[in-house]
């Protein structure tokens, strides 16, 4: 029960964050790779590895912010009516250890 207006605004509004989205996970992803990487030397690097968890981490929260402002702008265009009919918090579903699968590297 979207207006044009609304969908018009939600379009806009998904694409800009997909780009930056779509950019922070695939960062993500490569540090997850390196860690791992790192993990598996002969000789593992302990700075390295923790400079590595430490970006994973920032990451993750970067992304975490991100969906939050996200979920932000979403709310701002639709009616209370309307967000009652979502699912909380708009609403992800939920896996056995938490919201998001992606967080279990």
């Amino acid at each position: 029960n979207l207006t044009d207006e609304q969908i018009n605004k939600i379009k806009e509004v998904r694409d800009k964050y997909y780009k930056k989205l779509k950019e922070l996970w695939s960062r993500l992803q490569d540090a997850v790779f390196s860690l791992r990487q790192l993990q598996f030397e002969k000789q593992p690097d302990k700075a390295q590895i923790d400079k590595t968890k430490d970006e994973i981490n920032n990451l993750r929260k970067e992304i975490s912010k991100t969906m939050n402002e996200y979920w932000k702008e979403i709310k701002e265009i639709l009616t209370k009516e309307q967000l009652a009919k979502l699912t909380p918090p708009y609403r992800v579903r939920r896996a056995p250890w938490g919201p998001c699968p992606f967080y279990r590297w």
